[in-house]
Parts: C-alpha cells; structure tokens; sequence
C-alpha cells in the first residue's frame, strides 16, 4: 500500500493520531508527509486522509466505537479489515461533531475487488482487497 501513495502522504504502522478527545493506535494511517516524521507532535485528524484496522476479535468496537470516534473527528476515511468476514469496510463522509457523528456512506469490498484510496478527495491508487487480507 505503501507504493501507492503520492509523495505528500505516507503510511504510519500502529503509531498515534491526536484526536480533541483521546490518542488512538489505528492499525494504519495514510497521513500528510511531514520531514520531521512528526518528532514533535502526533498527526492531527487535519493530517489524516484514511485510517484503517484490522478487526476480529475488535470487529464490534471497530463498527461502533471507533466509527463515531472517527466521525467526530472529521477522519474522510475509515477502513476495517474484517478479518473474519474476509472483506474491507470502507466508511466515508463524516459528519463531524454532531450529536449523532456516523459517516454518511458506507461500501464493502469483497475479495477479487479493488479499494479506491481516496486522498483530499481525489482517487490516487486502486488496492486489491487480497493484497489488504492474510
């Protein structure tokens, strides 16, 4: 996944993002390149473009729990991989902090598909689901 992301992004493995309400591990995260590699700080929800878990044993909090985090933070995207169902959960549109926050579109991607990784809301790369899954 790494490869296709444009210069001005890149890929975090199971580092922190800073929220307004708590400082999540997701699994990955598709952030805004900075050269300090962020040394001073944690990505803020403003450096993030998508945020993916992995989900088995987590798959209910994943949908419920850290869905409504991330929509109140204004994450464009949210992916989990479901392990167990063997596809990829893809959440876009959040509304924000609102008293409800939900993102207003959700897609799953089966095996044999593709992804598209959307990045300030141009499509920059295609992922097969198969890459994604074990």
């Amino acid at each position: 996944m790494a490869a296709s992301l444009p210069n001005q992004w890149d890929l975090r493995v199971q580092l922190p993002i800073t929220l307004e309400q708590s400082e999540p591990e997701p699994d990955l995260a598709v952030v805004r390149f900075e050269a300090s590699g962020y040394a001073q700080r944690h990505p803020s929800a403003a450096d993030v473009g998508t945020l993916i878990e992995a989900s088995d044993t987590s798959l209910a909090d994943d949908r419920q729990a850290k869905t409504v985090l991330y929509a109140r933070a204004g994450i464009p995207s949210y992916w989990i991989l479901n392990l167990v169902g063997e596809d990829v959960e893809v959440f876009e549109d959040p509304t924000g902090p609102d008293p409800a926050p939900r993102y207003r579109r959700s897609q799953t991607f089966r095996r044999g598909e593709s992804v598209p990784l959307v990045l300030d809301g141009v499509e920059v790369a295609r992922i097969r689901v198969d890459d994604l899954l074990p």
